[in-house]
């Protein structure tokens, strides 16, 4: 089952209701991955 974006949902209202953008999502991804691969390994980010 495809789920739509919010966008489309009957209970979203844009005018009330917050949403990342395109690239917000992309990088909050990015860093999931980032976080997921250190808990993986066990190291820590090269910061």
């Amino acid at each position: 089952m495809s789920m739509p974006e919010k966008e489309e949902l009957p209970f979203f209202n844009p005018e009330t209701d917050e949403t990342l953008s395109k690239d917000e999502r992309v990088e909050m991804y990015e860093a999931w991955v980032e976080y997921r691969e250190n808990l993986r390994t066990g190291t820590k980010p090269d910061k």
